[in-house]
């Protein structure tokens, strides 16, 4: 099952909090003005809505396949990570 109101929260802190997104944005409408700008913010705006659409994708998809192959994965990650940091069990 797919949780909306963590992705809802993601979506909100990813789009509001200072990145080149944004940074670029208002470095663009300080320099051309709001109207010249507004095709450069609307480019941002498809891009910001693709990306958060494959990321649903394929975070629902990892979410209904998380039994063994989950595991399977985790276990050697975990063994490399004891390694480089000389965990003792």
């Amino acid at each position: 099952m797919f949780h909306l109101y963590d992705f809802l929260i993601y979506c909100f802190i990813t789009a509001y909090t200072p990145g080149a997104n944004n940074l670029l944005s208002m470095s663009n409408a300080i320099r051309l003005g709001f109207r010249r700008s507004i095709r450069f913010n609307l480019g941002i705006l498809a891009g910001f809505a693709v990306i958060m659409s494959v990321c649903t994708a394929f975070s629902a998809t990892l979410y209904s396949h998380a039994d063994i192959r989950g595991c399977i994965y985790a276990v050697p990650c975990m063994e490399s990570l004891e390694k480089f940091f000389r965990i003792k069990r």
